[in-house]
């Protein structure tokens, strides 16, 4: 599960410098217009959608993409429409469908592949999973559903309370809290399993599936005590996220970058569990703090706000 380890918070908060750097490098082509930095750009660029075809995630494609597309635009150009829709095309065609077979082939069976397995599995995948046009109509259907977010909050109102009991709205509070702990500190400290506890009991998920259900912040509001926490808590939220959005102006401030593409997952996709993202914001700050300095401390002379080489 994750967060069982001591160091996991760290890697989770580590793991976004690979997309941070790409950022950076890309800030530097399209906003300083160094050419010594292209090169940096298409490396990093490739290494991190190679990473995460190999750890199989999807978003980590369009994440690396915006990493890119946003400093480009940022720089007063326009998007190319060609780029923009060649990017979706190979997203519809290629990434969808090549991510749905490699999961399913590192999972097949009574054992599940190691990562180096499914690693050496990845060429062979991606040769087998098409990448025509003809695999863009699953796609669609594909993220039809999977961005559909109507289904957990009406099995929630369906179930709750009357089969399943409402939750104590101090979690709301506890949880955030307890989680600032760190584990190393804390060795016993409940493990943040909304999503897999969620599965089991409104869809009625084997325990042996270790597999997480989309909650969403306005359904888990719902189960801490019904209509009160979900207008309060969903007010809250709407008057971060405008706080957030008037603070990230690229133009104005080159940083807001790294502050875009670590949140723009989570208020996008709308997932997580109420417990799950007030309690990760205490990271996100850190994490941006942490990538700030290490990319933008030193200044060129007569280039302020602009990332180191």
């Amino acid at each position: 599960m994750a967060g069982s380890s001591g160091y996991a918070q760290i890697l989770s908060a580590f793991s976004h410098l690979a997309t941070f750097g790409v950022a950076a490098a890309a800030l530097q082509v399209f906003g300083e217009h160094r050419r010594s930095a292209r090169v940096t750009l298409a490396v990093l660029f490739a290494a991190e959608i190679a990473a995460g075809a190999v750890a199989g995630q999807k978003q980590s494609f369009v994440i690396t993409f915006l990493a890119v597309a946003i400093p480009f635009s940022a720089s007063r150009r326009r998007l190319p429409k060609t780029v923009a829709v060649g990017a979706l095309a190979v997203f519809m065609a290629v990434v969808v469908p090549f991510n749905q077979a490699y999961r399913h082939a590192a999972r097949r069976g009574p054992v599940t592949l190691t990562p180096s397995q499914a690693a050496a599995a990845a060429p062979g995948v991606l040769s087998q999973s098409g990448g025509g046009l003809g695999t863009v109509p699953g796609s669609v259907t594909y993220l039809l559903h999977r961005v559909r977010e109507i289904d957990s909050p009406a099995i929630i109102m369906q179930r709750t309370p009357s089969q399943v009991p409402y939750i104590s709205p101090v979690q709301l509070v506890t949880g955030p809290v307890a989680s600032l702990v760190p584990r190393v500190l804390w060795p016993g400290k409940p493990l943040m399993t909304a999503g897999y506890r969620f599965g089991q009991e409104y869809y009625g998920a084997p325990a042996a599936a270790h597999s997480t259900a989309a909650v969403t912040p306005a359904g888990d509001l719902y189960r801490h005590g019904g209509w009160v926490p979900v207008l309060a808590g969903m007010f809250l939220l709407g008057c971060w996220v405008r706080l957030v959005d008037d603070a990230a102006d690229i133009r104005a401030d080159p940083h807001a970058i790294f502050l875009v593409l670590l949140l723009w997952p989570v208020l996008v996709k709308g997932e997580a569990d109420w417990v799950s993202l007030a309690a990760g914001i205490p990271a996100a700050v850190l994490t941006f703090a942490f990538a700030v300095t290490l990319a933008f401390s030193r200044v060129t002379p007569g280039r302020s706000g602009t990332p180191r080489s």
